[in-house]
This record gives C-alpha cells, structure tokens and sequence, in this order.
C-alpha cells in the first residue's frame, strides 16, 4: 500500500527508509533528514537538483498523519523590539 504526500507516491519500503533515517542520527536537522530523503529516494527536479522543500513539506504533513515524529524544529530567537529600537522609528 502507497501514501501519496506532494505529488509523489511512497511505497511502505520508501516509508521505512524514512523512518530509518529519522531513527538512525536523533541529531539530524529537520532540513537535514529531507535532503537525506531525497538523495535515499531519488526525488529530484527537472534540474537534476534535489525536491528538498517538497520532501520537507511532504514528511511535515507526514508527521501530522501520524506516520513517524520528526524532531523538533530549531528554537527561534525573540523577534521582540527593543524599547529603544521602537523610540528610535517613531522619531524619523
């Protein structure tokens, strides 16, 4: 049985591969693991380059279905603004 995520049908054993490589390196980035699944897939554009943000989006809403955890994303800085940094707009 097949699953179908961004145009592209993966078999139960493309599935596994995703898996393995998720399991196999706990430290490997989310952008990481979907270049990894491209190259281990062979999911390239027209280009010859690799389909990395389908793979990303696909293997998100994979996630989403339940069919594996990916870790977590990166935590982000603060994008909050300074008092000072908004003083400093309002005076222009």
């Amino acid at each position: 049985m097949s699953v179908r995520y961004c145009g592209r049908d993966f078999s139960e054993q493309e599935m596994e591969q995703i898996r393995a490589l998720i399991a196999e390196d706990k430290t490997r980035s989310r952008a990481e693991l979907s270049r990894l699944t491209c190259q281990a897939l062979n999911w390239l554009k027209p280009d010859g380059g690799l389909k990395d943000m389908s793979a990303r989006v696909a293997m998100l809403r994979m996630q989403e279905d339940g069919l594996f955890q990916l870790p977590a994303p990166p935590m982000q800085a603060s994008r909050s603004v300074c008092p000072s940094d908004k003083a400093n707009r309002t005076q222009r």
